[in-house]
């Protein structure tokens, strides 16, 4: 796994095209990556396989978008993927990650809830749909702070470099039947606006 280049658009915005319903455009990855937001790909053979956005705030790490190329779903990269994202945030010290996933993505929200998130609200009508709207589910991810060296819970709120795999079940081979993640988009400024698919 290594960090998006602007190099990588293209491949990038193919895989996005195909598997989403409502995808993301180019000016979209584009000011993800300007804006600073940790963006990261995964190579199957030389070829870009899933990727994830994620957006840092003070405390906590937001998954804007996440997916998996057609062909490699179902092989556990979306696990894969996830347990990744929940790396990086714990090693930049944010100890926990949200996100917003269609209601309706019921092989998502199995994923999320196996690796650790929770449901923790409802958006209304925050999606656009086939027939108008449906619901975004919003999940929430609290990643362990390392156990002290007594065995006890560190006091830290900033929770160290951590293996996360250690402290959180693990997902085996289980993947969504989706390539969608997630969350709210980004316009071509920048900003964020609801009605992004997730799948």
């Amino acid at each position: 796994m290594r960090k998006m280049a602007a190099s990588d658009v293209d491949e990038v915005l193919a895989i996005e095209d195909a598997v989403q319903a409502y995808p993301w455009t180019r000016g979209n990855f584009s000011d993800a990556l300007d804006s600073g937001y940790l963006c990261y790909v995964d190579e199957c053979n030389g070829k870009i396989c899933s990727y994830a956005v994620l957006m840092a705030g003070v405390d906590e790490a937001e998954l804007l978008n996440m997916a998996v190329a057609a062909e490699h779903q179902r092989k556990g990269m979306g696990s894969r993927m996830l347990m990744a994202v929940l790396q990086i945030a714990c090693d930049r010290g944010l100890p926990r990650v949200l996100l917003e996933v269609r209601a309706s993505n019921l092989a998502a929200i199995s994923l999320y809830r196996l690796v650790g998130f929770a449901e923790v609200s409802v958006r209304r009508n925050y999606y656009r749909n086939a027939s108008g709207s449906e619901d975004a589910i919003v999940m929430a991810c609290d990643i362990p702070s390392p156990l002290a060296h007594d065995g006890t819970t560190s006091q830290s709120t900033k929770p160290a470099s951590v293996q996360v795999a250690g402290y959180l079940p693990q997902v085996g081979e289980v993947d969504m039947s989706v390539a969608g993640a997630n969350s709210a988009s980004l316009t071509q400024t920048g900003e964020r606006s609801g009605g992004r698919d997730c799948g």
